[in-house]
Parts: structure tokens; sequence; C-alpha cells
């Protein structure tokens, strides 16, 4: 049981439950393991593999970002993107703001009125 309850519990199985249940993208697991078997011309590509490639994604002592698998690229997206754009008075957002999260900034224990403040 204890094995099992391992193997229930892997990097692995909590980066698909991550991906479909937290991200709304089922199936990415699956998908990444294809697009790595083709950049790497290779049918071994194991779960570790496809764990390891979303690590280095984001990985800012990644020794070749210009690797084969991408190297860490969505890393250097954030870097320079906008998570959030303020037009006017409207506030864009990747995600969605809601009644239970609006105004909420991390750091801060009030909520706050004004998206410029």
């Amino acid at each position: 049981l204890e094995a099992t309850n391992e193997k229930a519990h892997s990097k692995a199985n909590r980066l698909r439950w991550m991906l479909k249940d937290t991200m709304g993208a089922e199936g990415a697991f699956e998908r990444r393991k294809r697009e790595l078997a083709i950049l790497r011309d290779s049918i071994d590509v194991s779960d570790d593999d496809v764990v390891q490639s979303f690590i280095n994604e984001v990985d800012p002592h990644l020794k070749d970002p210009d690797s084969n698998d991408g190297g860490n690229f969505m890393l250097q997206y954030l870097e320079h993107g906008k998570l959030a754009h303020i037009f006017g008075k409207t506030l864009f957002v990747h995600g969605a703001v809601s009644e239970e999260n609006k105004g909420t900034i991390p750091g801060r224990d009030q909520p706050v009125d004004d998206v410029h403040e």
C-alpha cells in the first residue's frame, strides 16, 4: 500500500493535477511528453523528464536557456511581460477578478478600491 501511495503522490501526478484542476489544462502533461519526444527524436521520455521540463521553464539558474527543451522561456516571458495592465479605469489581468479577490493585494491587510492605487 505504501508503494502505491508514493506513486499516487509522485511529482508527475501532482503536476498532472495542477495542470488539470488549477490551470484548466487537462492533457497538457501528455502533450508535453509527446512534444519532448519530437524535440529529442526519441520515444523514451519519462514522466520525470516531463516534470523537469516544466521546472526548467522557470529556472533562473538554467545553464542553457536555448536547449532543445525550450530552456527557461517562460521565466524570460514573465520577466518581460505584464500579467496585468491598467487602461483608463479598467484592469486587465491574466485570470479573473471576482468578488472574493477584488481589491486584494499581497502584503496588504485592507482591499483597495482604485486600480491606480
